[in-house]
């Protein structure tokens, strides 16, 4: 094991000859077809062995590691095996399918700084036709200025996009600045790029913000300066920040309003919050101040602004909901510890009620201050989703407040969002307080048919069976929800929970019902329900437990419907396994780029189900598709979408509609 780590590390000499036939062995050993955990480290090995050496033993590794593909060797760099890959596994006698995705294969490049690769892919796979924005925002992302570079002497600037400079931005690469400020890009109007700056001073990049007060400054979008401004308020009591908020006010003054101060309550520190104040252009405190310190829980903040006589409410608050504030309420959110920070979602309450972010942070303190210092009782302070938000974050103690506070606000809250909310985050005792307080069991029934397994599984929850075990899964909340619906008698679909775990790639749901002996009779035909929607997740755990549990007995019910497989090499096992694969379904494939996927199906002669793939390409922009069905038009005689339809959906894609009128399928 230490020399496989060692031939895993950057600087490890060239292997002699007489060593490595024996490790390659050895790494066949280690990783077996099923163990996609040593995916990277097999590849590593395979990366560092003379290419001369033991060419055949190469060969049947690769054959025997399914997850080995372009994406993985153009993350290496490694040319030998792109070669190997396309010109020499692809053909008989070996016929391995070509598995890419693009534009995954060229960001994994691009990560990494291959030039080598990029250049590779356009001498052997033709022009590079997908939005390149993914692949150049992997390079900014790395710094790998050498990418970058190379796009620029290509002359095609089409796909640039302000994403980049905020991704070069947030990771602290001023070269990559420097880079696009030199070749023309204007700096102070960037599509696409909000909290630019604001990335930076949140990542401590200092010399990033002094690179962008020192060529753009007081130029800069009103926007970017007062996301900028606003991070550097939030973050100003961690070490470093201090230095750019006074760097961010000296050039942007004119920037730092009262609105902008306001979120210094959430340092809790008043000499702080006075000092921010005082330097704001209109000198005075702003009513947005009370939702910041309701969201950290900061009562002496709140007395602070009472005895300065600010309002509870602003009269107008149009800026303070504006989406661009988003990712500081976020941030908020995170350094309190809320597990539910996504719960907020984009629709701001109007006004900007402290009440909501009271509620938002389960604060039932806060919610006496303002409950006994609101005066006005303002009629919009509490609405329904409040209610809903309780929910989602597993606060009894506040639902408890609000039925005692305001009990027609639960009556009147939509029980449905309420009972979603609790199963998606998994907070069985929020339903059980539901079911005791306010719920019938008719009104469970209902809402147990709508959320039970769509919204929950879809979330990763599994049930347990036994009361006690709990598991955790790739989703956000335990088992305890899906637990309780079935504690309490809530019969689940077993046909929808298998499909749902399928598509979702929750594997401890399937566990769970293998173990319970419960996708057996779903297999045999026991349950007459059909069992659709075989769409198998990106990765190979998913499709390897399929295949080793129930290989044989999927044959029939995957015949019943086209299959939808994320690569062509799973296609390829479970066809050359006699499992299923009659049909690939043509249309999932084009609207996810499955470009792999068609090719092998055509060339092993299955069939391919499709209604408007051409359509689905379109929508998805992904040109390569779509150039694959016009070469194929003839036989796989695809439905072509009218000209009228083609401009609606392709409306602000240029790249798309160029194709469009260049590809002679239109005679319009």
């Amino acid at each position: 094991m230490k020399l496989l780590h060692a031939i895993m590390s950057t600087n490890a000499p060239p292997l002699p000859t007489d060593l490595a036939s024996p490790i390659l062995a050895t790494c066949l050993r280690l990783a077996p077809p099923r163990r996609l955990g040593d995916a990277f480290r097999v590849a590593a090995v395979l990366n560092a062995l003379p290419r001369s050496v033991a060419p055949d033993l190469s060969y049947t590794a690769i054959m025997l590691m399914p997850w080995i593909d372009t994406d993985l060797a153009c993350r290496l760099g490694d040319l030998w095996l792109l070669n190997t890959l396309h010109f020499r596994l692809s053909r008989p006698t070996f016929s391995r399918p070509v598995q890419y995705t693009v534009p995954g294969a060229l960001v994994g490049a691009a990560a990494q700084g291959y030039v080598h690769v990029l250049d590779w892919w356009i001498e052997n796979m033709g022009e590079i036709k997908c939005p390149l924005t993914a692949v150049l925002k992997a390079a900014c992302e790395h710094g790998k200025v050498a990418i970058i570079q190379w796009w620029l002497d290509k002359g095609d600037r089409q796909d640039w996009s302000g994403e980049l400079i905020r991704a070069a931005s947030e990771n602290g690469h001023v070269e990559m600045l420097e880079l696009f400020r030199v070749n023309g890009f204007d700096m102070r109007c960037m599509s696409g790029s909000r909290c630019c700056v604001a990335g930076a001073v949140t990542n401590g990049h200092e010399r990033v913000v002094l690179w962008w007060m020192k060529h753009v400054g007081r130029e800069l979008d009103g926007e970017e300066a007062k996301n900028a401004l606003v991070a550097a308020v939030i973050l100003t009591e961690t070490d470093g920040r201090c230095r750019m908020l006074e760097m961010l006010i000296e050039t942007l003054q004119h920037h730092f309003s009262a609105f902008v101060a306001s979120f210094s309550c959430a340092t809790g520190d008043l000499d702080f919050i006075e000092c921010c104040i005082s330097k704001a252009y209109s000198g005075t405190a702003h009513p947005i101040s009370y939702a910041v310190a309701s969201l950290m829980g900061h009562m002496h903040v709140l007395d602070w602004l009472h005895r300065r006589a600010v309002p509870i409410f602003p009269r107008t608050d149009s800026a303070a909901s504006d989406d661009g504030l988003w990712w500081a309420w976020m941030s908020l959110a995170r350094r309190k510890g809320q597990h539910t920070v996504d719960a907020f979602g984009y629709d701001f309450p109007d006004p900007m009620s402290p009440y909501f972010f009271a509620v938002c942070a389960g604060d039932c303190r806060v919610l006496d201050w303002l409950h006994a210092h609101d005066s006005l009782r303002n009629e919009k302070a509490f609405a329904p989703r409040m209610v809903e938000q309780a929910s989602r974050g597993g606060y009894i103690q506040v639902l408890e407040w609000l039925m005692t506070h305001c009990p027609q606000l639960i009556l009147s809250a939509d029980l449905l969002d309420c009972i979603q909310g609790a199963t998606e985050y998994g907070h069985e005792h929020v339903l059980g307080w539901w079911k005791t307080n306010v719920c019938s069991s008719e009104m469970l029934d209902e809402a147990a048919g709508h959320v039970l397994l769509k919204d929950a599984v879809a979330s990763g929850h599994v049930v347990s069976l036994n009361a006690g075990d709990i598991w955790q899964t790739q989703g956000r909340a335990s088992v305890k929800a899906k637990q309780w619906w079935l504690d309490h008698g809530y019969p689940a679909d077993l046909v929808l929970l298998i499909s749902w775990s399928t598509r979702c790639g929750h594997l401890d749901v399937l566990r769970l019902l293998h173990n319970r002996d419960l996708i057996r009779p779903v297999l045999n035909g026991q349950v007459l329900k059909p069992l659709h929607i075989w769409r198998f997740p990106d990765g190979w755990d998913m499709f390897n437990w399929w295949m080793g549990n129930y290989g044989p007995e999927c044959t029939s019910r995957w015949r019943q419907d086209a299959l939808q497989f994320p690569n062509a090499l799973m296609a390829w096992q479970s066809h050359k396994n006699g499992i299923g694969c009659g049909e690939i379904d043509g249309d999932f494939a084009s609207m996810d780029g499955a470009l792999a996927v068609l090719e092998w199906a055509r060339q092993a002669g299955i069939r391919i189900r499709h209604s408007a793939p051409l359509l689905w390409a379109t929508q998805s922009q992904h040109l390569h598709v779509l150039e694959w069905w016009r070469l194929h038009c003839a036989q796989l005689k695809p439905d072509i979408p009218t000209r009228t339809v083609v401009l609606q959906v392709c409306r602000g894609m240029e790249r798309v509609v160029t194709w469009w009128k260049q590809s002679e399928l239109i005679n319009e």
